[in-house]
């Protein structure tokens, strides 16, 4: 069976890289610009490298019809793309998707961004991360978070510390087959890999 992973573009950066990375796993891609693009795609990735508002704004016009998706076709929303599938964010005046109930916030820390390498504690099993070790190390890049007191429990997958904040570095609904992570797992090595693997093993499903 070949699938064919959708990358939302929206505007913002890394699809590059998100294309190697689903390359590497053997799973062909296309640039998803507008709704009828959906329909090749069996999976949608919501990238991430951009700004709330802009990122939101043109989602919306790519998507008009966004609830039929999000029921039907599995969705991975990375950094930035994850941040979209909450409430609302201090970076910005556009309503997020509300997907989850929370509020993006500044990072509590001392360093703005945070960018590199950190660990993520899982709290929750899930489909996506079937197989990657507890604590494993993860590649950010990102000024903008969920804090775990801004989320929905029962969703968050796991948590990634740095300054003050606790905040959420993986999101999962296994019943409408959405998912998010803050770091970038296409920049994240083999880890990375296993779990995009896992996700495209989703939509197999």
């Amino acid at each position: 069976m070949t699938l064919v992973a959708g990358i939302v573009h929206y505007g913002v950066g890394n699809i590059g890289s998100i294309v190697s990375a689903f390359r590497k796993i053997g799973v062909e891609t296309v640039i998803v610009s507008e709704e009828n693009d959906v329909r090749e795609c069996d999976l949608l990735i919501f990238p991430g490298v951009g700004s709330f508002d802009s990122a939101i704004t043109r989602l919306r016009r790519i998507l008009p019809s966004l609830d039929k998706v999000v029921a039907g076709i599995p969705i991975l929303g990375i950094c930035l793309g994850m941040q979209i599938l909450f409430e609302s964010s201090e970076e910005g005046r556009e309503s997020g998707l509300a997907v989850f109930k929370g509020r993006v916030t500044l990072l509590r820390s001392n360093v703005i961004p945070h960018i590199g390498w950190n660990t993520v504690r899982i709290t929750k099993e899930t489909p996506l991360i079937c197989g990657v070790p507890d604590n494993s190390y993860f590649y950010f890049a990102h000024s903008y978070c969920v804090e775990i007191d801004n989320a929905e429990a029962g969703y968050v997958a796991g948590i990634t510390e740095i300054g003050h904040s606790r905040f959420v570095s993986i999101i999962s609904d296994e019943k409408r087959a959405i998912y998010g992570t803050q770091f970038h797992p296409e920049r994240s090595s083999k880890v990375g890999l296993k779990l995009l693997q896992n996700f495209v093993t989703l939509a197999k499903k």
